[in-house]
């Protein structure tokens, strides 16, 4: 399928960035276990509103390790090594 350069956009963010926000997600639930993952969650539906420092601060209140695979998850179009399922 062609797709041209003014529909990049619109493609990247109707269906890339949708599953890509599926597989973040189970990224964050695998490593936090099911316990602190609830925890998480709960926290993050009191927030009124959330912008990237306040989002990133709670993710990192919960995998303090977590702070190199947040930033390629959240401001690349890789995925942490960690994530991969062929060997490196």
């Amino acid at each position: 399928m062609k797709i041209s350069f003014d529909e990049i956009g619109k493609y990247k963010d109707t269906f890339i960035l949708s599953d890509r926000v599926w597989l973040f997600l189970y990224d964050l639930w695998r490593r936090m276990g099911d316990t602190e993952y609830d925890r998480f969650l709960k926290e993050l539906f009191k927030f009124e509103s959330v912008d990237y420092k306040r989002f990133e601060g709670l993710i990192l209140k919960y995998l303090p390790e977590y702070k190199d695979e947040l930033n390629i998850w959240l401001n690349t179009s890789k995925y942490p090594d960690s994530f991969s399922i062929l060997d490196n």
